[in-house]
């Protein structure tokens, strides 16, 4: 801007940078609370997966204990071995989220 100008478009150009400033300070704070969003959402599916991983293969032995009449053989294998099952994918998540973060973190530090 010139001097010329009148000194309320100077205040108006000064108070539109301000402004700008914020918005991008803003979408800055936006996309660093991000991760944090999405693994909300991702413990959700991490509880619900894990249980999946339990009474599936539950109700599976449930109805062959019940079909070849072995009750509660194949229920307490599946039932144990979903367990099993569940552990391992809760680990291999924690693995991979574990990278990613390493990942992120050595971009920032660069």
């Amino acid at each position: 801007m010139t001097d010329s100008q009148d000194p309320r478009l100077q205040s108006l150009g000064q108070a539109i940078d301000a402004l700008e400033k914020d918005i991008k300070e803003d979408k800055k704070e936006a996309e660093e609370s991000r991760p944090r969003i999405v693994m909300d959402k991702k413990g959700l599916n991490l509880g619900i997966e894990f249980l999946a991983n339990i009474m599936v293969p539950a109700l599976v032995g449930y109805f062959m204990d019940d079909w070849l009449g072995t009750k509660p053989l194949f229920f307490l294998l599946f039932f144990f071995g979903g367990i099993a099952a569940g552990f391992y994918f809760l680990y291999r998540i924690t693995l991979q989220n574990n990278k990613k973060v390493a990942k992120t973190d050595a971009e920032q530090g660069s």
